[in-house]
């Protein structure tokens, strides 16, 4: 009788799994069509097909309102004339157009252009303005990512932006100029002046009533401009104030610099960590403040009497009082 051994004396063995290479292979090829997507998209989208220049004139019109929601620029002028007039180049892509609407009410002229649709990083849309005014219109402007450059208007000025830079010069009348993180610059300015930002500088130079400047962390620079009235907060960036009559500055972290040789009547100065140094004329003055641990140092003639007025307080920021030097 014959026995053939199964069971525990069986030989076993497991074949290996071979990888699964067709699931690779597709992923690998969906990541390389998707590739070639996007750059297809970027190609179309970043060469402007279409490029469109055309131009209006109005008449017996005294302000223009500007909303410029595109990546495009706006640039006023001014001439002697009573007519706006208006150019414009506006640049599209296959994925992407500017629509425009102009609507005149009563005295102004309105115009908005910006891009239906997503937003998309990789195409083309932009409107960009040249436009000629009467030296006494009135002027609001506003820009996405677009620059904002003005040049010898008469009028009330408002402009405002996200990120497009802000250029105002020559410029006679009221300022009020507001950008989120991109510089503004105020040149030659004869008028009172509002100026904010969260973290774009702030430089403004000529004369005016009144100067108020608020920032984050922009540096702001008043050091050109002449004023009556100067009022400027800050967190942490640095400020330098020219001549002035009355002036009130505040900051968390940055240093406030002061230099003035004009006469003034009252400073107010107040921050937490960031240093004074204030340069101011020859005369008797009513000083009172305090420095937690702050060093302080007082270089000019104090009085109780005296009618001009300082007041510095800091709590680790040092102080330096001191006349300009000859």
């Amino acid at each position: 009788m014959t026995f053939k051994a199964r069971g525990l004396y069986a030989s076993s063995s497991k074949v290996p799994r071979r990888p699964r290479m067709g699931l690779w292979l597709l992923l690998g090829a969906l990541l390389a069509l998707a590739l070639v997507a996007a750059t297809v998209l970027s190609v179309l989208g970043n060469v402007a097909l279409t490029r469109q220049q055309t131009s209006d004139t109005y008449q017996n019109q005294e302000r223009v309102e500007i909303d410029n929601r595109t990546s495009g620029s706006v640039e006023i002028t001014t001439a002697d004339t009573d007519q706006i007039h208006i150019e414009r180049t506006l640049s599209t892509s296959p994925l992407h157009h500017v629509e425009e609407t102009i609507d005149e009410t009563g005295d102004s002229v309105q115009l908005q252009a910006h891009c239906p649709g997503p937003n998309l990083f990789f195409t083309t849309c932009a409107a960009d303005y040249e436009i000629t005014l009467p030296q006494q219109s009135d002027t609001q402007v506003h820009t996405t990512t677009g620059q904002i450059h003005t040049h010898g208007l008469q009028g009330q000025m408002q402009a405002s932006t996200t990120t497009g830079q802000i250029h105002i010069s020559n410029h006679q009348g009221p300022v009020q100029a507001e950008s989120t993180s991109a510089l503004l610059q105020l040149s030659h300015v004869q008028g009172p002046v509002q100026a904010q930002t969260v973290s774009g500088d702030i430089e403004l130079t000529g004369q005016g009533e009144q100067a108020r400047a608020s920032t984050t962390s922009g540096q702001v620079d008043l050091s050109g401009f002449t004023a009556q009235n100067v009022e400027t907060t800050t967190t942490s960036g640095e400020v330098n104030i020219g001549d002035f009559t009355e002036a009130q500055a505040s900051s968390v972290s940055g240093s406030i610099h002061i230099r003035s040789n004009q006469p003034l009547q009252s400073l107010t100065v107040d921050t937490t960590s960031g240093n004074v140094n204030a340069q101011i004329p020859e005369e008797d003055y009513h000083v009172s403040g305090n420095s937690t641990s702050g060093d302080r140092e007082i270089a000019v003639a104090t009085s109780p009497q005296a009618g001009a007025r300082i007041t510095i307080d800091t709590v680790s920021g040092s102080v330096q009082l001191t006349h300009p030097p000859r």
